[in-house]
């Protein structure tokens, strides 16, 4: 380096640290001149006499050394404290390292949660993003870890595959480390816990665990939660109703357990819902339309769903149903349409092309970046859940200004459209929340009939859908209660569990 350069250098540094000492209040006459050492720095030379340098008042004149001097910003490991840019950022004064734990970024609720963290945690911390898998949806920040382990089906080759997630995870934190790890869903949970080094490990927990009535798996699962929960420093779950759960079932230290709801990006949503949709989708929504987001799996209810519907057409004929999510029943549900007597299109292209679109009755539409444009042009958004953790699309539906009706399951919808009612609460008829409609859970018995509970249903989306006033007031209410969930609000949540 130049000598220009260390003249400057010094020139800038000592009239930083007259600046500071001097607003303490303290007289600064002479030279100053730092003392390094391998420890870093340590004391300081000032009129002739040696003193210890305060780490506080230090880290003040570093930061307000590198807002005068350009130099290169260094996040994670430093090897070099100079460079011929200037001076760089020191290793100890970097962005703390936060790695984020999912099997994937595609589809689901759980995907886009970890998405909307690594955007909260990017401003403080340097996120890491660890997949399992190369499938990614959602859009995220940070640095992406694929480590290319996908599930197995075969029992033995997931145990292989669990202890090579482990090693290939353990080895990534040694690597990098991280101040704190955060996992999603029990893959990466237990991977997580098992690969734990000196970083702070929390487990989040998306459901709630009393709507599951038992087996080995989750028998073993609740021995492995329970024996080894001193491992993790922190259980985050989504709902006061999943924390009962958690508390109940594994048996947890209440005090390691917290509550931390899902975000709802209001101005994201309200952006990408002003996307259109095309001709042919802006005169389906001409006609009212019931619509669907989540999963097409056992959980959600959907049999119940197209049954109520038939019965609901019945009397209006104009009206639609629109599922907006990916599953493994999507085919069975697709024959069940069929035996209901209601027309079905496929975006796959089964029922017809788009020229069918409109003669449709039911649509299933798969996995959809952008449900928001769909969700804000529908008229009653159904939610027949048997169980849930915290659920976002209700969250979601209510930020687009949809009325909801949902069931009043384990757990979230209570806590989301009537939080005042409680948690002991059960609705056993037509329960109208503040924010929202609240039902009992509709259990799939006969393929035809309807059952009490599923009149209940049809009953509340009919009223919805006929009674104007009640339409209206549901709507002004649901993006009020969606404000409660803004970014800001959980953002703040998560840092204070980061660093206490």
């Amino acid at each position: 380096m130049k000598i220009g350069f260390w003249r400057k250098f010094w020139k800038v540094l000592e009239s930083l640290f007259k600046k500071v000492f001097q607003q303490s209040g303290e007289e600064v006459f002479g030279s100053w001149r730092p003392l390094f050492s391998k420890k870093g720095f340590r004391k300081g030379v000032f009129r002739g006499k040696v003193f210890p340098l305060k780490f506080e008042k230090f880290l003040e004149v570093w930061n307000l050394f590198l807002k005068k001097v350009p130099g290169r910003k260094v996040f994670g490991k430093s090897e070099t404290l100079f460079s011929k840019k200037g001076f760089t950022n020191k290793k100890n004064f970097a962005k703390k390292k936060v790695a984020v734990l999912i099997s994937h970024l595609a589809e689901g609720g759980a995907e886009r949660a970890a998405s909307q963290l690594t955007f909260m945690l990017s401003s403080r911390y340097c996120v890491f993003l660890i997949l399992f898998e190369d499938r990614i949806s959602y859009s995220y920040a940070g640095r992406v870890l694929n480590l290319n382990l996908p599930a197995r089906k075969n029992f033995f080759w997931k145990i292989y595959n669990f202890i090579v997630r482990v090693f290939a995870v353990w080895r990534l934190k040694r690597r990098e480390r991280f101040f704190a790890s955060i996992s999603f869903l029990d893959s990466a949970n237990l991977v997580n816990l098992f690969s734990k080094g000196r970083e702070r490990c929390i487990l989040t927990f998306r459901i709630d665990y009393r709507g599951y009535s038992g087996g080995f798996l989750f028998t073993f699962l609740g021995w492995i939660y329970r024996f080894f929960s001193w491992k993790f420093d922190r259980a985050v779950v989504v709902s006061y109703g999943a924390r009962r759960g958690l508390l109940e079932r594994f048996m947890l230290k209440e005090e390691r357990v917290e509550v931390i709801y899902n975000v709802c990006p209001l101005e994201e949503i309200g952006r990408l819902s002003k996307e259109g949709l095309g001709e042919v989708w802006e005169g389906l929504f001409c006609f009212p339309v019931i619509v669907h987001v989540g999963r097409l799996e056992e959980q959600k209810g959907h049999r119940s769903l197209l049954k109520l519907f038939a019965a609901v057409k019945a009397r209006l004929p104009e009206v639609r149903l629109m599922f907006l999510g990916e599953g493994e029943l999507r085919g069975e549900l697709w024959e069940y349409a069929h035996r209901l007597g209601l027309r079905g299109w496929d975006r796959n292209g089964v029922g017809g092309g788009m020229d069918r679109v409109l003669e449709a009755d039911v649509y299933f539409m798969g996995f959809e970046r952008n449900p928001f444009r769909f969700l804000k042009r529908a008229k009653v958004f159904a939610f027949p859940s048997f169980f849930e953790g915290f659920p976002n699309a209700l969250l979601e539906a209510l930020a687009c200004g949809l009325p909801v009706a949902s069931s009043d399951c384990l757990s979230g919808p209570r806590e989301i459209l009537a939080p005042g009612s409680g948690l002991e609460g059960t609705a056993r008829g037509i329960e109208f929340g503040e924010y929202g409609i609240l039902l009992p859970v509709p259990r799939f018995s006969d393929p035809f009939e309807l059952s009490e509970v599923e009149v209940f249903w049809r009953d509340a989306i009919l009223r919805l859908l006929e009674d104007e006033a009640l339409w209206w007031y549901y709507h002004s209410q649901a993006r009020r209660r969606a404000e409660d969930f803004s970014p800001a609000c959980i953002r703040r949540q998560w840092l204070k569990i980061l660093e206490e």
